[in-house]
């Protein structure tokens, strides 16, 4: 049965991220109140593998070696839907 896996993958805290200061200066000067902002980028792709706990272990697997340098960044399976 295939699986919808999704992968958030994000910058450490402390490791500089021009972007999300840029985005948090903005929503300052807008009247927000938020800080710690963070950017990340978020992978989808369509597993086949036949259970959920293969498609997470695949998942784990793709995002140490292949979409996360986990020197500087960190990741998060958001989700593993079954298809239909």
């Amino acid at each position: 049965m295939p699986y919808l896996v999704k992968i958030l993958v994000e910058k450490k805290p402390g490791v500089l991220n021009p972007e999300a200061k840029a985005i948090e200066g903005a929503t300052a000067s807008l009247g927000y109140n938020i800080s710690e902002f963070s950017c990340g980028r978020e992978f989808s792709y369509k597993s086949s593998k036949s259970t959920e706990k293969q498609a997470r272990a695949e998942a784990d697997e793709l995002s140490k070696k292949l979409l996360a340098n986990m020197i500087v960044k960190r990741y998060e399976i958001v989700s593993v839907e079954k298809l239909v």
